[in-house]
């Protein structure tokens, strides 16, 4: 299933993402890509439209400027904020023998080391059901993480905005399936960039702007894997498709590493007691 000796990850210019083309081995790639869309057109997907201020400091945000939203819609499947996007996308493949068998594997902790997130420090991982809640013994020796899956399908016109992503949310890889007539392009990638200002920027406020610099374009190559560490520094986001035809689609497969934060009763009231402490104390963020 998955390529044994895969392009060692590449992150020259970050150490905080990383790229590895050719993830699975060729045969069971193209099983899945077959898979994929044998099954794509039958998710229930929601749209979301990227909304931000503007395209340089030339159009910066003031009080009077309304958020504005880019022409095309993302349309998308699952993601972090659903009630449990893992086993609803795997229910979506059912049926689907290599689909199946690679959502299986994303439970397995050594693969997720080895292959999906091979730059992510996961000693003393439990990776748990986003339902499942956490003890105060379990919180204390362990990294209780879940996996949340998202299928998102950019059109000509749509695009995000720079952004961070927010916690929970502690790693996140995205599998490109290409575009949907299997036509090769470079264009239409992830970007990251660096921020060059303590100036307070929010998500989604700008496409481009000088206070940022491109680090790295990253074309969405089939069977190529993309990932990086959020953090407060991890500026990334996807420039509007350009000359993309009609009913064109850029897919990709999401994985991110969710950090548990459905606890139990007695480590809810700790939580809560700690939070409230840090209040008084000044130290609470």
């Amino acid at each position: 299933m998955y390529n044994q000796k895969p392009n060692k990850p590449n992150n020259a210019n970050n150490s905080d993402y990383f790229i590895v083309d050719d993830l699975f081995q060729p045969a069971f790639f193209l099983k899945l890509h077959q898979e994929f869309y044998s099954k794509i057109e039958e998710f229930e997907f929601y749209t979301e439209y990227c909304l931000l201020y503007g395209r340089s400091s030339e159009n910066k945000k003031n009080e009077d400027e309304l958020l504005r939203a880019l022409d095309s819609p993302i349309w998308m499947a699952g993601s972090a904020s659903h009630l449990d996007s893992y086993n609803y996308i795997k229910n979506q493949f059912k049926g689907k023998e290599n689909f199946t068998l690679f959502i299986d594997s994303l439970a397995d902790i050594k693969i997720l080391k080895k292959y999906v997130f091979p730059i992510l420090d996961i000693k003393n991982v439990k990776i748990r059901e986003k339902s499942y809640k956490v003890n105060l013994l379990q919180k204390l020796f362990y990294k209780n993480y879940y996996i949340s899956l998202k299928i998102a399908r950019y059109e000509n016109g749509s695009g995000i905005g720079l952004h961070t992503d927010n916690p929970p949310k502690i790693t996140a890889a995205l599998l490109y399936f290409g575009y949907s007539d299997f036509i090769s392009r470079e264009n239409g990638g992830t970007q990251f960039y660096r921020k060059n200002t303590s100036s307070e920027i929010g998500d989604n406020e700008y496409l481009i702007h000088e206070d940022f610099t491109l680090i790295d374009d990253v074309s969405p190559i089939q069977n190529r894997l993309m990932g990086f560490i959020r953090s407060n520094d991890s500026w990334h986001g996807v420039a509007p498709l350009e000359n993309i035809p009609n009913n064109v689609f850029r897919e990709t497969f999401q994985i991110n590493m969710m950090k548990c934060t459905n606890y139990s009763s007695e480590l809810l009231f700790l939580t809560k007691l700690k939070n409230k402490v840090k209040k008084l104390l000044g130290t609470y963020k």
